[in-house]
């Protein structure tokens, strides 16, 4: 008898945050790992993304963009909602990250725990390898 093989999904790590400097910094953070990702500036770029990917997904949002803030986002990823697990990143209010995580939940939206900004390196990486391993059951 054959062995089915088995189609493995490709995980990518997408970030969507308008601070060029931040942006940077992840890129750099992340070149130095073994996922594959991209990095965004605006909600637009994410959601066209994912419209032309078959992978899994775990998205970084920032709440706090200029045209399009991560809650208004929320909808607009919905019907990506079986293939992404979402964390929202801010240096804002605690208070509209719980609303955001709550809006998104609602929406069954899988959503990891909020990145506050200025966030370790450590703690980005731990993240991802946390949500990789949700994502992949």
């Amino acid at each position: 008898m054959l062995a089915e093989k088995v189609k493995q999904v490709q995980t990518t790590v997408y970030v969507t945050d308008d601070d060029p400097e931040f942006r940077s910094t992840i890129g750099k953070i992340l070149d130095g790992t073994e996922y594959k990702f991209q990095i965004f500036a605006s909600s637009d770029e994410l959601v066209d993304a994912l419209v032309n990917s078959d992978s899994n997904a775990i998205v970084f949002l920032d709440l706090h963009m200029e045209r399009e803030n991560g809650i208004a986002t929320i909808t607009r990823l919905q019907p990506y909602n079986q293939r992404i697990r979402l964390r929202f990143i801010t240096g804002g209010a605690r208070s509209l990250a719980d609303t955001a995580e709550l809006i998104a939940k609602a929406r069954s939206i899988n959503v990891g725990e909020t990145l506050y900004k200025p966030f370790p390196r450590q703690a980005f990486v731990d993240a991802i390898s946390d949500d990789i391993g949700l994502i992949a059951r």
